[in-house]
């Protein structure tokens, strides 16, 4: 009798650590999946945080560029140049980004608000668990056009 009964106990103890394992790989995984969501939260306030800083440079851009045919490309380029800085990519063509300038050249004039608009879709790690694959960040910036503007 006796011998039987250390048999069990130690089928008892082996079943006890089976159990704790796998409890353990149930919380790793829960805070592995945790940390990567507060990494995409992260990432999603840089890339916006970004995004504004980009329209920003773009639209003090304008201010000192003379408002003539091509201009816009110039505006882009530096909304561009000041994303890639931080490591946000806003190249159009990727279908990423999209970067727009109003109103039209031949509608601006001086002391009227220029707007560089800027909408960015970033892609999340584990934004497909939650049906949010991509995030969408749209932000615009408005300033004055000097007085000495010359259309």
């Amino acid at each position: 009798m006796n011998s039987s009964r250390s048999v069990l106990s130690g089928l008892k103890g082996t079943s006890e650590q089976g159990s704790n394992l796998v409890e353990t790989a149930l919380v790793l995984f829960l805070l592995a999946l945790l940390l990567v969501g507060v990494a995409d939260i992260g990432r999603a306030f840089h890339s916006y945080i970004t995004i504004t800083n980009a329209a920003r440079e773009g639209a003090r851009r304008a201010t000192r560029l003379p408002q003539q045919t091509g201009v816009d490309d110039l505006i882009k380029d530096a909304v561009v140049a000041e994303a890639a800085n931080s490591g946000v990519d806003l190249d159009e063509g990727s279908g990423d980004a999209r970067i727009t300038i109003g109103p039209e050249l031949t509608l601006r004039s001086a002391h009227a608000p220029l707007t560089v608009t800027v909408q960015y879709t970033m892609t999340s790690f584990i934004g497909g668990l939650i049906g949010l694959e991509e995030l969408p960040m749209h932000t615009n910036v408005q300033i004055m056009l000097f007085e000495d503007y010359e259309p």
